[in-house]
């Protein structure tokens, strides 16, 4: 079997959940699609250490995908959270206070974006990934044709 080359550079990918089994869904859902740089985090002090990080051998997170009830648990203003956050620098924060089926996305900068969805899935993460990646469309593809390859 030929490998499968990596296409662009891999985004590094931080999951902040409490709940274990969440956590592993949004990990698998994002191997799927070709994202192994992905790093849990199950409390919010977890969460803060890994995005707080000062020193420079360590890069920040290109993507940050959270319970939204995780940051509010703390006392924190999710929103607070996320702007003043430059260790991050993309946002996906599900379980917000939506209607089903809406999402609400806010743009900061050129390159970084928060989006607020009521749950997370593989539909919602393809979604925003095609939005801050450039690479997304070529990964997918590369994905499905792995994937498609007998044994």
């Amino acid at each position: 079997m030929d490998s499968v080359p990596l296409v662009g550079n891999p985004l590094r990918i931080l999951v902040a959940d409490k709940r274990f089994e969440q956590r592993v869904i949004v990990e698998k859902c994002l191997g799927l699609m070709g994202y192994y740089k992905v790093c849990p985090a199950g409390c919010f002090e977890e969460m803060i250490t890994l995005t707080h990080i000062n020193s420079p051998l360590v890069d920040r997170f290109d993507l940050l995908i959270v319970n939204a009830n995780l940051v509010v648990s703390a006392g924190v203003d999710v929103f607070d959270f996320c702007f003043h956050n430059s260790r991050v620098k993309n946002v996906l924060v599900y379980e917000a206070a939506l209607e089903a089926g809406t999402s609400t996305t806010y743009k900061k900068k050129f390159n970084w974006k928060l989006r607020l969805i009521p749950g997370v899935g593989a539909e919602a993460l393809e979604d925003f990934l095609s939005l801050i990646d450039s690479n997304f469309r070529q990964k997918k593809k590369q994905n499905s044709k792995a994937r498609s390859v007998a044994f």
